[in-house]
């Protein structure tokens, strides 16, 4: 009776490994076929570093980006070493979201 168990339990990890790859395999062409479209893009003069820090952006809720914009002014600030208060961009990006929004 251990066996037939053994022999189950084998079958379905195989099971499972069998799937993963194949859905490894399917990433992969994925994987593939955006590299194909970002060649595309850089082949037409876009930038697709901007265009994938877009679709970062894209997946995030506006106040996370809001916080993002706020922290990037921080840092330039303080890499220029103006001084400036953080997040005089990004305030002023928001205004404009909402601007827009309320339009």
């Amino acid at each position: 009776m251990a066996h037939r168990q053994d022999n189950i339990a084998g079958a379905q990890l195989r099971s499972f490994f069998e799937r993963i790859e194949r859905i490894n395999e399917e990433i992969d062409a994925l994987n593939n076929d955006k590299s194909e479209v970002y060649a595309e893009a850089k082949a037409t003069d876009f930038d697709v570093k901007v265009m994938r820090i877009v679709l970062q952006r894209r997946k995030m809720d506006s106040a996370e980006v809001m916080e993002r914009d706020t922290l990037i002014d921080l840092y330039e600030s303080v890499l220029k070493g103006t001084g400036k208060k953080a997040g005089t961009k990004s305030a002023t990006r928001a205004r404009a979201r909402e601007e827009d929004e309320d339009a």
